[in-house]
């Protein structure tokens, strides 16, 4: 009569040992590729930390422990450690199932073959004791939380009563181009032009989102109609006043304000209504673009006393990014290790709360050319981690480079475009506000 003990360790058959070999190498991989290129910097406390940093050495020790059962061709506790692979699979894809219904079927054409070839390869080639099944169970529920850690997290921008008068049904505008003193506004595009000494920037205001997720999830899944969403419609512009104001709609309406102070000064005024709340791996709370072979650097108001250079950046890895942002302890300016990735070494950091305008100064060929002071930036900012950036940094930033033709700079209150992943995070639902005070430093006249 054959033993329980004899039962449970009769040798594997070579095929399945076989199958089994290549299953953890491809197991392995993932293991030690996640762990490789997950952002890192997270506090012990926060989901991330266990599923970029801890759970992929779990995974890798278990792997190796199941490969060491497979050469000594013993059942304990090799099929306790192999029966881990299907586990995970099978949790993160029944949770995956109910968090992402939306971008479930990109999620299926990778996960259906997976989780069907591996529970068809333990069902035939395990022993199913009770602690096999045990050991299931919880890889099950491990896998069901590294599908829960990249769901994003609840919206946390600050959104207010915003003021918004209904559209004006007659009075409207259709023209493309306005000019209003010294600039020069494309409707369509909701683009402001300033002629500057050395240079000419471009100032596009509005609340914008380029990469969507219906469901949370990231973007690289969501379908494309999902991921783009509307496309923004002009529906006119009001000239009233030495005052422009453009009305848009897309999936939430908003407007745009452009007044002259004087010959030298404006002030821009965007809103924008969100009806729900937006999750996006990309978007822009304002973006603006120096037309300038000229060197440019930035001083922030915070850190006078430390002009910052904008520098070319590489992408995914080589010359490293420069962000600003903003959290509890205050402005901080930073540089990247490599490309958009930290870690991060910090250039300049200074006092800045939340509801406290942050000014810039362009600084053009060494002489300051432009101003431009947030009002509203501060105020509704996320401060929560960004999950794509990793140490310490926050959803909300202000990230800058130049080419050949000139300097870009993106301001944003939660997005993951610093780092690595297409991970989503969220705009609350509610009303949002992006007043510019926009200053030409035009030393033609005597000005500085």
């Amino acid at each position: 009569m054959v033993t329980e003990h004899e039962r449970q360790t009769q040798p594997m058959t070579m095929r399945n040992r076989v199958r089994w070999a290549l299953v953890l190498l491809f197991q392995g991989a993932i293991f030690a590729g996640w762990w490789w290129i997950s952002p890192k910097g997270f506090p012990v406390g926060h989901s991330h930390f266990w599923a970029n940093s801890a759970l992929p050495v779990l995974g890798l020790l278990v792997v190796i422990g199941a490969a060491i059962g497979l050469v000594r061709e013993t059942r304990l506790p090799r099929d306790e450690l192999l029966v881990t692979v299907p586990g995970l699979w099978i949790g993160a894809a029944v949770m995956a199932a109910i968090l992402f219904s939306q971008s479930l079927l990109k999620l299926l054409l990778v996960a259906v073959p997976v989780l069907f070839g591996f529970t068809a390869l333990a069902w035939i080639s395990l022993r199913w004791t009770w602690r096999v099944v045990s050991v299931l169970v919880v890889s099950i529920i491990v896998g069901g939380f590294l599908a829960f850690s990249q769901q994003g997290p609840p919206a946390t921008t600050v959104a207010h009563a915003v003021e918004m008068p209904p559209v004006p049904k007659s009075g409207l505008s259709a023209s493309s181009r306005y000019e209003l003193g010294r600039a020069s506004f494309i409707a369509p595009a909701a683009t402001i032009y300033l002629p500057l000494e050395n240079a000419g920037v471009e100032i596009d205001p509005l609340l914008s989102f380029e990469s969507r997720s219906p469901d949370r999830f990231w973007t690289i899944f969501a379908r494309q109609q999902d991921r783009v969403g509307p496309q923004r419609r002009l529906l006119g512009v009001l000239d009233v006043a030495e005052t422009l104001t453009a009305f848009y709609q897309t999936d939430f309406e908003s407007r745009l304000v452009l007044r002259e102070e004087n010959d030298r000064s404006y002030l821009l005024e965007a809103t924008a209504v969100l009806p729900e709340a937006i999750y996006s791996h990309l978007n822009r709370y304002c973006h603006l673009w120096l037309s300038t072979s000229e060197d440019v650097s930035i001083v922030f108001s915070p850190c006078p006393e430390a002009p910052i250079d904008i520098l070319p950046v590489d992408y995914p890895l080589g010359r490293p990014a420069r962000v600003a942002f903003l959290n509890e302890g205050g402005f901080h300016v930073v540089e990247a290790r490599s490309g958009e990735k930290g870690p991060f070494k910090e250039l300049a950091s200074g006092s800045l709360k939340r509801g406290d305008p942050l000014a810039l100064t362009f600084v053009v060929a060494g002489r300051p050319s432009l101003r431009c002071e947030l009002l509203d930036w501060s105020t509704q900012a996320s401060f929560d981690l960004s999950p794509t950036a990793g140490w310490g940094l926050p959803m909300n930033a202000i990230e800058f480079s130049r080419n050949e033709a000139g300097c870009g700079i993106w301001i944003t209150l939660a997005a993951t475009s610093v780092g690595r992943g297409w991970d989503s995070v969220g705009h609350s639902s509610g009303g949002y506000r992006n007043r510019i005070h926009v200053e030409l430093l035009d030393h033609s006249s005597g000005d500085r």
